[in-house]
């Protein structure tokens, strides 16, 4: 088994498959965690999900540029929604600043690009896409499932897929500029 994991391809592979089922499980125990009351479960399968990426990643420090970008624009963009008072959030700390378990999605789903959402870095439009529709089924099952609650859930989902057009991309980009930084940087 040690002699396969020496070979780059199916490093390579079995960091795109785990980091594929640690992000959505993330997903998972983030909004259900929530919903039960709890950031632990988010901050659990997070630690497994980064510490993961540590052993299959050649360069991390593109994984912490990655991770640093989503607490970053996770903060200004759901500061902004909770805000303006269309979305709150369980478990919220404070009333201006998102909880943990949304920030650890962020996390997760930025260091994302690195792995299972690498094939995303050169296809912006494809990024945006996707990230409108997929924001917007995320969101509105995290509300029906208890995570949160909004009092204007079509403006909500508007804005939610309008921002996440735009976040998606440049995700993808910021990755894609860091692994050609430097030689094989941000490669698995």
């Amino acid at each position: 088994m040690s002699g396969l994991m020496r070979d780059p391809m199916t490093r390579k592979r079995c960091a795109q498959v785990g980091n594929f089922v640690l992000l959505h499980a993330l997903w998972l125990a983030a909004v259900f965690g929530a919903a039960s009351g709890t950031n632990a479960w988010a901050a659990s399968v997070l630690v497994v999900m980064l510490l993961f990426g540590m052993m299959f990643s050649r360069h991390r420090r593109s994984d912490v540029v990655m991770v640093f970008a989503g607490v970053f624009v996770g903060v200004i963009f759901e500061s902004l929604l909770i805000h303006s008072k269309l979305i709150e959030y369980k478990l919220m700390l404070h009333e201006d600043l998102p909880p943990l378990w949304i920030l650890a999605l962020w996390m997760g789903f930025s260091q994302s690009f690195n792995y299972s959402l690498r094939w995303l870095m050169p296809r912006p439009v494809l990024a945006a896409v996707l990230g409108a529709v997929m924001s917007v089924i995320s969101v509105l099952s995290g509300i029906h499932i208890g995570a949160a609650d909004s009092p204007y859930p079509i403006l909500l989902a508007l804005v939610y897929g309008a921002v996440w057009a735009c976040v998606v991309p440049l995700l993808a980009v910021t990755a894609r500029r860091l692994s050609r930084d430097e030689d094989g940087y941000g490669q698995i």
